[in-house]
């Protein structure tokens, strides 16, 4: 799960879960036909980062308290902000909760990311 694609100096840089590449003992992926190395982490925040060719960056904004929407090829879910400082504190309804699979998951408002899923 790839939470966004930023415009780095030399391209797109992709983002996502530390987590997941640590319990994959990799740090190779693959996206699409594409195999991608990580080139950085920010373990601190959960964040490997990865050079990306070809891609569009992700449409940023900054947080805000209030409503928003996770959502994957494996489904959608409404969350709301309730905290926004150097990390972002999400809330989900019990029913609402990302499964297996879904960590990273983009977190949108109005079709702009701000954040990712960690659960």
């Amino acid at each position: 799960m790839v939470g966004a694609f930023l415009k780095g100096r030399r391209g797109c840089i992709g983002v996502t879960a530390y987590h997941i590449m640590r319990l994959a003992k990799t740090k190779n992926l693959t996206i699409g036909e594409v195999k991608e190395e990580v080139v950085a982490d920010w373990r601190a925040f959960d964040l490997v980062y990865f050079r990306a060719a070809g891609c569009e960056p992700t449409p940023l904004a900054m947080p805000r308290l209030g409503p928003g929407r996770l959502a994957s090829a494996l489904g959608a879910r409404d969350c709301s902000i309730s905290d926004v400082g150097d990390l972002i504190s999400i809330v989900i309804g019990h029913s609402e909760m990302p499964g297996p699979g879904e960590s990273g998951t983009p977190c949108t408002r109005t079709g702009r990311w701000w954040g990712s899923s960690h659960p």
